[in-house]
């Protein structure tokens, strides 16, 4: 199967995904729906006709494989979640609200980007804020909520009050004589 997905020109799961996700986001009862019962033959006609010549049937297989992986990535990064109660036993998806917010195809790039990009790569103290802001696409509310964790980690190292924030709690942290390990003398050694 893998030649044939080659052969359609699969270009990965988050290429397709954002169409399956606007399909699924098409007004349904509830919200709630079966990934298999949502209208994807336009991607399907569009698939199999790139396949070119061959078995119908292989090339179905190709179809059914790329839009499962696809679904499967939207899975994956919890745009789509299981519905509630005996529905989502059973399969019925519904849009998270991460998924609802993706209006547009320049949400949805800015959110891949920021998805390809490690969590596991932040500070712990910055992970689960910074890392949504990113998702968001919010870079500046991203930059804040680092900025902040840095102070409030420095204002509990260094001692300091809820009075010293800012630029004032910095000074103080990294003046000569200050309760920072960095050394401020050219003369003295670098820290190992």
């Amino acid at each position: 199967m893998e030649l044939q997905v080659a052969r359609i020109g699969f270009q990965g799961p988050e290429e397709r995904a954002p169409i399956l996700l606007r399909l699924a986001r098409s007004p349904m009862q509830g919200g709630a729906f079966l990934p298999e019962q949502v209208p994807q033959h336009t991607m399907r006609e569009d698939l199999a006709t790139s396949t070119g010549s061959g078995d119908p049937r292989h090339r179905e297989e190709a179809v059914q494989g790329v839009l499962s992986a696809a679904w499967q990535w939207l899975r994956l990064h919890r745009l789509l979640v299981p519905a509630s109660g005996t529905n989502g036993q059973h399969g019925w998806m519904v849009c998270s609200r991460r998924g609802a917010t993706l209006a547009n195809d320049r949400d949805f790039q800015r959110f891949r980007e920021a998805a390809a990009f490690p969590k596991s790569m932040l500070h712990p103290s910055i992970a689960d804020k910074g890392w949504l802001a990113l998702a968001r696409g919010d870079l500046d509310e991203a930059v804040f909520a680092a900025f902040k964790a840095v102070e409030e980690a420095i204002r509990a190292a260094g001692s300091f009050g809820l009075t010293d924030y800012g630029v004032d709690v910095m000074r103080k942290a990294f003046q000569p004589g200050g309760p920072s390990p960095i050394p401020h003398n050219r003369n003295q050694s670098k820290r190992p």
